[in-house]
């Protein structure tokens, strides 16, 4: 885990999307504001398979659900063990987390942990760049081990962009200045950014909403827990 010292950071983005309609884009992320985040702890790298696969053993976690024929194997065989757990849906990864003494990340602190300080949007950068916007659409076909390239972002964390979607705490609904997660809700936020044709979805301000019920190809998590 990496430690995120407790300060304020901007969160959102008042810079328009490449694309005008990618999901992700002004609709979600607007106002830019600032953001306090009491101390907190984040994973590094998203959850794997081996890893889910010790809580399992234990009986402390359901096995993945609604894994489609053929894709059975991503989660048992042991080539797989650096790739990130999928098909998870929001009370698994709860779970999860839970078993490892942790908690899932709020919506705040995964972005904070993902861009720095500093505003970054993008892993490269703060602009937009079309090469290395391709390289990493490219890679993102199947999920890929969480440590695998040049995807470093501002506290330290892989995957902020690309590989799997990530779950965290907190309801989705509309930014609001003060920031102030909704208490209640149908759906959760996920972050993480995994893209086949948007780029919207390749800066750190993305965000999905999906039913907690939703487990997919490309859905996983990581933890975090609280500071000292």
């Amino acid at each position: 885990m990496v430690y995120v010292p407790a300060g304020d950071f901007t969160m959102g983005s008042d810079v328009p999307a490449v694309c005008r309609l990618c999901p992700g884009d002004q609709a979600a992320v607007a106002p830019a504001r600032k953001v306090h985040t009491s101390a907190y702890w984040i994973d590094v790298y998203e959850v794997t398979n081996g890893q889910y696969r010790e809580c399992e053993s234990a009986r402390g976690c359901q096995p993945p659900s609604q894994v489609p024929r053929g894709f059975e194997n991503y989660h048992t065989d042991a080539q797989y063990d650096k790739y990130p757990v999928t098909y998870v849906d929001w009370t698994m990864a709860k779970t999860y987390c839970e078993w490892r003494g942790k908690r899932l990340p709020t919506e705040a602190e995964w972005e904070r942990a993902a861009r720095g300080d500093d505003g970054q949007l993008y892993p490269w950068g703060t602009e937009f760049d079309q090469a290395k916007y391709e390289e990493l659409q490219q890679r993102n076909v199947f999920p890929y081990p969480v440590d695998e390239g040049d995807n470093r972002s501002g506290w330290g964390i892989y995957g902020g962009v690309g590989n799997v979607w990530e779950w965290t705490a907190d309801w989705y609904g509309p930014y609001q200045t003060p920031h102030q997660p909704p208490e209640s809700g149908k759906t959760k936020v996920m972050r993480g950014g995994f893209s086949v044709g948007y780029t919207g979805y390749f800066r750190y301000t993305a965000r999905v909403e999906a039913a907690p019920q939703l487990v997919g190809r490309f859905v996983g998590t990581r933890c975090a827990k609280d500071g000292k």
